[in-house]
């Protein structure tokens, strides 16, 4: 799941309850001194706790700091810092589903809609209601994981699992979107994109644009990056169009290489390579 996906979860589900939703950035209204008062009492735990060689709390503490500081910043009332506390925490708690091997997009996914059957109201502490028709989300979230412990069982004994597609987009997705929208679709396994691009806003709109199925995108600035993602991602067959590709994937990897005008000369019918990418045969 994809951030924007998430925020829109999140702000369907404050409507709901009636939370707020601001439409411009702002800082949260309330008391400055109560908040310098909870960020110094969060300082003095995180000193208390840190550095004991304890992973857990030691990853706490790293989500307390960025709490404070997002006090601190209310405090001082600056939308700066206050951006970057939040970006920070975001950030640290993705860093402990990483470190915990959590499925965080489904597993979100799964409580976002959970929280949407809870009650068009909220209680006290800020939290929805739960009512009649509330659905817990614990025994979807224990059967996701015990789906992934069960793939992972199957993969460890050489069992068959689902086959991972990875698609460059530039030459590629760019020249035959509908077939590869198509294709992405029809995928029974993971589709994974990987290209040498910087913008990954672009990119994703550029993906989204063209009705692209994908489950994760990777930007990469060199082949061996490339191939290094392939190899991580287990990708089953890659599609690009650079032959360059092939002096870095292992021989277990299939590549499909994608034929267009820059690898590819139409009036002769014949490929065009570079002495690195290819050899005459005689």
């Amino acid at each position: 799941m994809r951030i924007n996906d998430a925020m829109r979860y999140v702000e369907d589900f404050h409507r709901l309850i009636g939370e707020s939703v601001s439409e411009k950035p702002c800082l949260l209204p309330g008391s400055r001194d109560k908040a310098l008062e909870l960020a110094q009492d969060l300082r003095k735990l995180i000193g208390k706790y840190r550095g004991l060689g304890d992973h857990v709390l030691d990853r706490t503490a790293l989500s307390l700091e960025e709490t404070a500081e997002w006090l601190e910043a209310h405090v001082s009332e600056d939308l700066v810092e206050a951006t970057d506390a939040i970006a920070d925490r975001l950030f640290v708690l993705l860093g402990d589903a990483v470190a915990c091997g959590l499925p965080v997009g489904p597993a979100f996914e799964l409580v976002a809609k959970s929280n949407a059957t809870k009650q068009q109201k909220r209680i006290s502490d800020g939290k929805g209601e739960k009512g009649d028709g509330y659905k817990c989300p614990k025994e979807p979230l224990r059967n996701l994981l015990d789906s992934i412990g069960s793939d992972l069982e199957k993969s460890s004994a050489g069992g068959n699992s689902l086959p991972t597609l990875g698609l460059d987009i530039d030459g590629v997705i760019t020249d035959a979107p509908e077939f590869f929208s198509e294709w992405s679709h029809s995928w029974p396994g993971r589709v994974v994109v990987i290209t040498f691009r910087h913008d990954r806003e672009k990119a994703i709109r550029d993906l989204d644009e063209r009705k692209i199925r994908y489950d994760e995108v990777f930007l990469v600035n060199r082949f061996e990056q490339k191939a290094e993602v392939i190899r991580r991602e287990r990708v089953s067959l890659f599609v690009d169009d650079q032959p360059e590709i092939l002096k870095y994937i292992d021989q277990q990897t299939n590549v499909m290489l994608f034929r267009n005008e820059g690898n590819y000369d139409f009036k002769l019918g014949l490929w065009m390579f570079s002495e690195s990418t290819g050899r005459m045969l005689r």
